[in-house]
């Protein structure tokens, strides 16, 4: 027996979904039409409507989705490196730096493009500020949980600020400067910043 017609409404969404997620951060969002996401599903355009009200909807779901993927990796990085010598903040910046496929590109970068824009809605910025500021607190309970080497104190409010800041500005860099030899500086120096010595962290 074939699926309900609910059943298979709920896959075309998932489906449309999960598309979108990875073309947005492939290409960017203002690249990317509802006729690129029905197509790659294997949909209509016109049935986009029945499963969405307008194309900020879609991105707005989506936003909120990777986002959230993207605050529990973090959050798992840092809770099962907290005991470790080098501390879950290094691991999670040195897993912040690998070089991942287009569709799994941080969603502070993929989405950042997109909300600059004066004609954006405001809830979708507002859901990307509110998103980002998560996986802000994720990276600062993991610096104030990692333990600094000896004769180092721990980090102030300041620095972990700055710390973040220096670890998404690099990678910002990293998608739009073709100098490999001074992106991996500016990683390095990221890096060191946490306290510890950098990691080998290579698949």
């Amino acid at each position: 027996m074939g699926r309900s017609s609910r059943q298979q409404a709920e896959q075309n969404r998932a489906d449309i979904l999960k598309s979108a997620s990875r073309l947005f951060r492939e290409r960017g969002v203002d690249n990317v039409s509802i006729a690129d996401v029905m197509t790659a599903v294997g949909l209509t355009a016109g049935g986009f409507y029945r499963h969405f009200t307008s194309k900020e909807a879609l991105v707005n779901e989506v936003l909120s989705s990777v986002f959230a993927q993207s605050s529990e990796r973090w959050k798992q990085t840092c809770e099962s490196n907290r005991q470790a010598e080098h501390g879950g903040l290094q691991v999670l910046v040195q897993q912040y730096f690998r070089k991942k496929q287009a569709g799994q590109t941080c969603p502070i970068l993929a989405f950042a493009p997109h909300v600059s824009h004066e004609a954006t809605g405001a809830e979708t910025v507002g859901l990307y500020g509110s998103h980002t500021e998560q996986l802000y607190r994720h990276f600062r309970a993991a610096a104030l949980q990692s333990t600094p080497p000896d004769g180092k104190a721990a980090m102030s409010e300041q620095e972990i600020l700055v710390l973040f800041a220096a670890m998404v500005g690099t990678g910002f860099l990293a998608q739009s400067v073709n100098d490999q030899a001074w992106i991996e500086s500016l990683k390095s120096a990221v890096l060191e910043a946490t306290g510890h010595t950098p990691l080998d962290l290579s698949p």
